[in-house]
């Protein structure tokens, strides 16, 4: 099929819902997310088989890599979020209770921190989050980033604490000590306490050790299944030095950098500072950036993708990206030696305090040109 026949390329509309897409096991997420593990599970299971590899170059929280590997695929997932490494590291390792009651006991003793931090007034905190979890937060995160210890299990617990404290950091916050000030200010007798400098830890040890928990049955020992990598995305290297059967590729779009700028304090309370992403992630704020950028990795892709492998890009259907975005994207592959195979029209209802009333997505299937293989 040539890539000029694209009027008869076919047209698939899927639609799943909020249950369908809801996020379990291994891939539940208590932050924002662009894609569901819906996706990354329907895209792995049609288009690669057990022992395939399966490549995110733009991972975002890992969800890729980790629906990969929980179907028995290699996965490498590049860290362009910056946080994909922490959130993918966590989830291919086992690590006991009693490692990680141990850790969060170390990180949220009382006695060994003080409430008087220069981050403090250097970063604006969330305003969804109550002052004396503030405080608990940042020690258990210079904790978490600091710590330096030879013991293999202890570094398997460290890795959860670490993606833990993430997952509130970015939560929706369920809790009554993350809800925003204001509501705050009409429960001071129940704060007061409840919330109290000494009781702040308590409550985020317990809210840690719970979502532990909930993990524990669903960890995996897969650190050979599941790479993680912090390479450019247009001069990714293969680190399996085997041919890929599938790129599962969601780009930045135009606002990604500024994003990731703006919650700098999120990054700082994981451990990665605001240069680190900027080694790995462009600035693509115009539309001839973005093009350019997406054209070298299309190329970049080819060079490692199997002759019969699937290169697969998701892109949002709004009016802006049909407009700019996804023409260019048909017109570098077409400059890269892909021709398009099949698109998705892909329709998710969710709930509006979550992503959206509804989500609508576009995949494109490419497939490399017979002519240049």
């Amino acid at each position: 099929m040539k890539y000029e026949q694209k009027n008869s390329i076919k047209k698939e509309n899927l639609l799943w819902n909020e249950e369908k897409c809801q996020d379990k096991g291994l891939q539940r997420g208590n932050f924002y997310a662009y894609t569901p593990a819906c996706l990354s599970d329907f895209f792995v299971d049609k288009y690669s088989k057990k022992g395939d590899l399966v490549v995110d170059l733009f991972a975002g929280r890992g969800t890729t890599g980790i629906s990969a590997m929980e179907q028995g695929r290699r996965a490498v997932v590049n860290d362009l979020n910056p946080l994909t490494c922490l959130f993918a590291q966590a989830k291919r390792v086992v690590a006991s209770q009693a490692d990680f009651v141990e850790v969060l006991h170390d990180g949220l003793d009382p006695k060994k921190y003080t409430d008087s931090f220069h981050s403090l007034n250097f970063f604006e905190m969330p305003s969804f989050i109550q002052p004396q979890t503030d405080i608990a937060l940042i020690n258990l995160a210079e904790h978490l980033n600091t710590f330096r210890d030879g013991d293999e299990e202890i570094k398997k617990a460290i890795l959860w604490a670490r993606y833990l404290l993430t997952e509130i950091v970015l939560g929706k916050g369920d809790s009554f000590y993350f809800t925003s000030r204001r509501i705050l200010a009409q429960r001071k007798t129940y704060l007061k306490r409840n919330c109290s400098k000494e009781n702040a830890p308590q409550f985020l040890f317990e809210k840690m050790l719970q979502s532990f928990k909930y993990y524990q049955p669903f960890m995996q020992a897969k650190e050979k299944e599941l790479i993680c990598q912090k390479e450019g995305a247009a001069f990714w290297s293969n680190p399996c030095k085997q041919e890929v059967q599938l790129f599962l590729t969601v780009p930045p779009e135009l606002i990604t950098q500024v994003y990731v700028s703006n919650n700098a304090l999120k990054l700082w309370l994981s451990g990665y500072s605001n240069e680190e992403f900027k080694k790995t992630l462009p600035l693509l704020d115009n539309l001839d950036t973005w093009t350019l950028y997406m054209g070298r990795v299309l190329g970049q892709q080819r060079k490692f993708l199997s002759q019969q492998g699937d290169n697969i890009w998701l892109l949002s259907d709004g009016d802006n990206t049909q407009k700019t975005l996804q023409p260019a994207l048909l017109a570098q592959a077409e400059l890269n030696g892909y021709h398009l195979v099949k698109k998705y029209n892909i329709s998710i209802d969710t709930k509006a305090n979550k992503i959206s009333s509804k989500m609508k997505i576009i995949a494109f299937i490419f497939k490399q040109k017979a002519e240049i293989l």
